[in-house]
C-alpha cells in the first residue's frame, strides 16, 4: 500500500489514465471497476481522454451501487453518465436494469455477472474511494455488508439506501486497485488507514492492507 499525494483531480485523473493505458497495451480484455462519489469526475475525465481502441479492451463495471429504478438520481451509474460519460462507446454492464426490478434478484444477477467478467479478464482494475467515516465500496462502518466473505456481491439495507456493493472477497481478485480520496474532510480516515490497526468493523478501509498492489492518491498525506 502506497501513499501518493496529489494537488487535484486533474493530477488525479493524469495517474488513472496512465494506468488504464498501461493495462490496455499489455492485456485484451480489461474489466474497470468505478465506484461514485469523487470518483465519478475523475473517472469521466480519464475515460473521455482514452481512444476507441483502448475503450474496445475494456468492460466497465460498477463496484457499488444504490438500488432503484433504472437511472433514478441517486444511482451511481447515472451520476457517471451525467458527468459526460458515453457508456455506447465501451461494453459496461449496469447494476440496474429494466428486466430484473426486485432487490434480491438485482444483486444475484449481479453477482452473476461480477463472478463472470473477473474470471474472463486479463487484468483487473479497481477505481474506488474512502469515505469520510471510513466506508469503501458499499460497504459501510459495522454494516453486515464487512463480514461477507462468501459472494462477489452483497446487498443490504443502509441507514440510507438499499446498497448492492461487491464484497472483500472480490476485492481480493484485483490486479490493482487505485483508491482516490481527495479532500481535507478525509484526512482522519486516511490518518487512521496509514497510522493505526482497525477491525474492518471500525474502518472497512483497513482492507487495502491486506491487498496486493494498492495506491492511495489524495491530497492530504504521504507515505510516512
Amino acid at each position: 500500500m502506497q501513499f501518493i499525494k496529489v494537488t487535484d483531480q486533474v493530477e488525479a485523473s493524469t495517474i488513472l489514465i496512465d494506468e488504464v493505458t498501461k493495462a490496455t497495451d499489455k492485456n485484451q480484455k480489461v474489466l474497470w471497476l468505478v465506484s461514485g462519489g469523487s470518483n465519478i469526475v475523475i473517472f469521466a475525465a480519464a475515460f473521455n481522454k482514452l481512444s476507441q481502441q483502448q475503450k474496445d479492451k475494456l468492460t466497465i463495471m460498477l463496484s457499488d451501487e444504490r438500488f432503484g429504478d433504472v437511472d433514478h438520481p441517486d444511482s451511481n451509474y447515472f451520476k457517471l453518465k451525467n458527468a459526460g460519460v458515453d457508456f455506447t462507446t465501451v461494453n459496461s454492464i449496469p447494476v440496474l436494469t429494466s428486466s430484473v426490478k426486485d432487490f434480491d434478484s438485482t444483486v444475484m444477477k449481479y453477482n452473476d455477472h461480477l463472478e463472470e467478467t473477473l474470471n474472463e479478464s486479463d487484468f483487473v482494475i479497481a477505481q474506488i474511494g474512502i469515505g469520510t467515516d471510513g466506508h469503501t465500496l458499499g460497504i459501510l462502518p459495522n454494516s453486515s455488508a464487512v463480514n461477507n466473505d462468501k459472494e462477489y456481491v452483497f446487498g443490504y439495507t443502509g441507514p440510507d439506501f438499499q446498497r448492492i456493493t461487491m464484497t472483500f472477497f472480490a476485492l481480493r481478485k484485483v490486479n490493482k486497485t487505485l483508491v482516490f480520496c481527495l479532500g481535507i474532510d478525509k484526512s482522519e480516515a486516511l490518518i487512521n488507514l496509514r497510522d493505526k490497526d482497525l477491525s474492518l468493523e471500525e474502518e472497512p478501509a483497513q482492507i487495502f492492507k491486506d491487498l496486493n498492489e494498492v495506491y492511495i492518491i489524495n491530497s492530504t498525506i504521504g507515505d510516512k
